[in-house]
């Protein structure tokens, strides 16, 4: 596993790190309507994509399990970087702010900066973050999100995706 990935992204936006699963071509990549008639009672216009992108967001660890790097270690490694990979990542928080403010964060220690988002797809946007890192320096980076299933798949520059759900409300 790629540790130092790990931990640079831990310290921006840890997106880039592969701990994911790729869409599966045959998944539904749109929400389903349960029926016409209760969805035409009850029905409003869905927001805009970059809309839903709005609110908390943390990596869905349960996908890191079918991860393809994490799928080629011998099983004694694989169970070792499985809770790694799970311990670095469980607390990751990433909040797309109405305000179009973000912010990138594990526990109390957070990047801030803002972001802007736009459809490029039926199902998918782009979303340029911008961010302080922790050692001050400003990083900008293009990300693709693509929705699926009530979930996100972020996918970096380089190719990697990381499935993100959305994060429970903090609790006062």
């Amino acid at each position: 596993m790629r540790g130092a990935r790990h931990l640079k992204w831990a310290a921006w936006l840890l997106v880039g790190s592969g701990c994911g699963e790729a869409p599966k071509a045959d998944a539904p990549t749109t929400p389903t309507v349960a029926s016409a008639s209760s969805a035409a009672a009850t029905t409003q216009a869905p927001k805009p994509l970059p809309e839903q992108l709005i609110g908390a967001w943390q990596v869905d660890l349960s996908y890191i399990k079918t991860d393809a790097e994490m799928l080629a270690l011998p099983p004694d490694k694989r169970e070792k970087a499985l809770a790694m990979a799970q311990q670095l990542l469980k607390d990751l928080r990433i909040v797309f702010g109405a305000d179009n403010t973000l912010s990138v964060g594990m526990g109390e220690k957070a990047s801030t900066g803002t972001y802007r988002a736009w459809a490029i797809a039926p199902d998918s946007v782009a979303v340029e973050a911008r961010l302080k890192t922790p050692n001050g320096a400003d990083e900008t980076e293009t990300l693709t999100v693509k929705f699926v299933d009530g979930r996100v798949l972020i996918t970096s520059k380089d190719g990697k995706a990381t499935r993100f759900k959305r994060a429970p409300s903090p609790t006062p």
